[in-house]
């Protein structure tokens, strides 16, 4: 008797009629992303089918200049998105504590500033370098699934990270592959769902999802020895969950997390949950109207596509040149002209009649003049290099470069990575460090917050190198503002008033990279105010009582020198 196969249910309906949603909206571009993975990206393949996982697209690329520019490219990226030494990211507050109702704003001419007492910006501090050390630890993964990232990310436009939490640790980064990846996204233009799809033997799936073997065609491959290494597609789609409760149960959380069988009737092999969107998506150059991207990579696949061919025209050129084509008399030589070095070629001379061997066997010109290819080449990796910022490294070959070139160019380098850590930043960072907090909460990593900021949201702000790099012209402005606040003393003494000192130099401290603990926290410099205000005031005190001592022994003394004197004399009198 046979087993009746499981029908599809209503929400595996629902998932089916998204799923080929964003399949037909990444459809439109994959064409292009495959054309840019040729050339730039050659480990990924957009348009394997499932059914022959193992094929691989014939290509014939001869020059890894595109490959190695999106490598250097990346490399410089990444050095200006994240800081391996120190936080590049900060806790902000200031968006948490308006809708808790407790801001306290004050109006300056710069706008409103949020106040925080000592105790919660000392947090705050202590905060940003756990998240820092939490992210920086090899268990993470995080440097790696950047690295990961960005090269897709300049290449295709997209990336795609993931945020979990390990048990005992904390938060674990790990960079999904964009060719596995296809979202979606909300009224609100925020990716809120993701399918990532792969292959996986029956007795792996059957390892990794026991209840998968509730189907009974997965059971019986799973049975049959010689089909265990059959390959079964497997989804698995993060979504928001209607009525979800965050801190429930894995089943009843706002992000629900399913593992299906597209191809088994679209089986529910797993069911999980998360209480915040797992997945970060970055994305460059969007199109309108559909949630993909396209990256630098797209900018420089004409010039790629051109180079290739010039390239692969100047290597059969100068093959040519180096092993022409020749030829020679029919009947010159008993067997085929052989041209291995060191052949001995037997020829009869009667065949020569009047002309010498040289005039006999002649090459053919026909390779043409490599050098303008060459001279081609050289114009079309300029234009690569200017697409990936490798102009942007390189100075004058001169031995006359002077400071301000040199700042100059680090200028123009940081302005131009602006166009890009910020987007990168926002879409990753920021939304990683949330789920990173979260996974450190939960492990119980972080100590409790002060009552100011207990139930709080955190947002964070980016204070990566490139951060750093702009806020350097800060350190020239609290400079500047310091020899003007001192010679507007020279006419007003209360001219200096307007400096708040200690905040500057906690900023030019910040803008040069130095770690916190180069300077007092704020903590200690208000205990260190409070005790030499309470120093000043015993001297005070102490001064005050001494004058008065002196005061009241002066009276004495003065009294009794009056009554030594005992009366007047008559005769003074």
């Amino acid at each position: 008797m046979s087993v009746a196969a499981p029908t599809v249910s209503p929400r595996s309906r629902n998932i089916r009629n998204g799923w080929e949603e964003a399949q037909t909206q990444r459809r439109a571009f994959e064409p292009g992303w495959q054309m840019v993975s040729d050339y730039f990206y050659p480990s990924t393949n957009f348009t394997v089918t499932q059914t022959s996982p193992v094929v691989r697209r014939a290509r014939r690329v001869v020059t890894n200049v595109p490959r190695q520019n999106l490598k250097q490219a990346a490399a410089l990226f990444v050095a200006y998105a994240i800081d391996t030494s120190q936080p590049f990211l900060n806790p902000n507050v200031n968006r948490g504590m308006s809708l808790a109702g407790r801001a306290v704003w004050t109006r300056g001419p710069d706008g409103r500033e949020l106040e925080l007492d000592d105790a919660s910006r000392d947090y705050l501090e202590t905060l940003r370098w756990q998240m820092f050390d939490a992210m920086l630890l090899p268990q993470s993964g995080f440097v790696a699934a950047t690295v990961r990232c960005g090269l897709e990310f300049l290449a295709f436009g997209n990336c795609v990270q993931w945020t979990g939490r390990k048990r005992g640790f904390g938060p674990r980064y790990q960079h999904m592959p964009l060719k596995s990846c296809w979202w979606l996204k909300n009224e609100a233009g925020e990716v809120d769902t993701m399918f990532r799809r792969w292959r996986t033997p029956v007795w792996r799936l059957a390892k990794d999802y026991p209840k998968a073997l509730e189907h009974p065609k997965i059971r019986e491959l799973a049975e049959d020895a010689k089909k265990a290494q059959t390959e079964i597609p497997v989804l698995h789609v993060v979504e928001p969950r209607q009525g979800g409760v965050s801190g429930g149960i894995a089943t009843n959380k706002p992000f629900a997390s399913l593992t299906l069988l597209p191809e088994h009737d679209w089986f529910e092999a797993k069911e999980e949950g998360y209480d915040s969107f797992p997945y970060q998506v970055a994305g460059m150059d969007e199109w309108e109207g559909a949630p993909y991207c396209t990256g630098l990579g797209f900018d420089a696949l004409p010039d790629a596509m051109a180079l290739n061919h010039f390239s692969g025209g100047m290597e059969r050129a100068i093959d040519l040149i180096n092993d022409p084509v020749t030829f020679a008399p029919t009947r010159l030589f008993g067997n085929r002209l052989d041209r291995r070095p060191g052949a001995v070629n037997i020829y009869d001379p009667v065949n020569l009649g009047f002309q010498s061997l040289r005039d006999a066997i002649q090459k053919a010109d026909i390779a043409g003049d490599p050098s303008w290819a060459e001279r081609r080449c050289a114009a079309l990796q300029t234009n690569i290099e200017t697409v990936f910022f490798g102009n942007f490294t390189k100075l004058r070959d001169a031995a006359n470069v002077t400071a301000e070139e040199i700042f100059e160019r680090r200028d123009l380098r940081t302005r131009a990575l602006s166009y890009l850590v910020p987007a990168f930043d926002r879409d990753l960072f920021g939304k990683g460090a949330d789920r990173g907090l979260d996974a450190l909460v939960e492990e119980d990593l972080v100590s409790p917050p002060p009552a100011a900021l207990s139930g709080v949201d955190v947002d964070w702000d980016y204070a990566g190198p490139l951060a750093k790099a702009q806020m350097r012209t800060q350190v020239d402005g609290a400079l500047r503002l310091f020899d003007a606040a001192k010679a507007a003393a020279q006419f007003d003494e209360t001219a200096a008033d307007i400096v708040n000192v200690h905040e500057a130099l906690r900023t030019v401290n910040d803008s040069l990279g130095n770690a916190p603990g180069m300077v007092n926290s704020r903590a200690a410099v208000a205990e260190k105010a409070a005790q030499r205000a309470e120093a000043a005031a015993q001297a005070q005190q102490n001064e005050t009582m001494t004058a008065e001592a002196t005061a009241l022994r002066d009276a004495g003394q003065g009294i009794a020198s009056i009554e030594n004197a005992g009366p007047p004399s008559r005769m003074a009198a």
